[in-house]
């Protein structure tokens, strides 16, 4: 299944910043190496926001 997303530039601008701050985090505890595995990871988890996955520490403020 294919599902395709598209984000504003002010939700792009988050995800970027979250993905850079939590991406050895992202990598070490669910072998995620980009913003787009991230969103996939998110939408499975059914979560808007990184303070549900665990293993990461604080969160970025959106």
């Amino acid at each position: 299944m294919k599902i395709e997303v598209e984000f504003c530039k002010s939700e792009t601008a988050i995800l970027e910043a979250a993905f850079e701050q939590h991406r050895d985090e992202l990598r070490e505890h669910w072998a995620v190496d980009t913003m787009a595995d991230m969103v996939k990871l998110l939408a499975m988890h059914g979560l808007d926001s990184l303070e549900g996955l665990a293993g990461l520490g604080d969160t970025i403020s959106e």
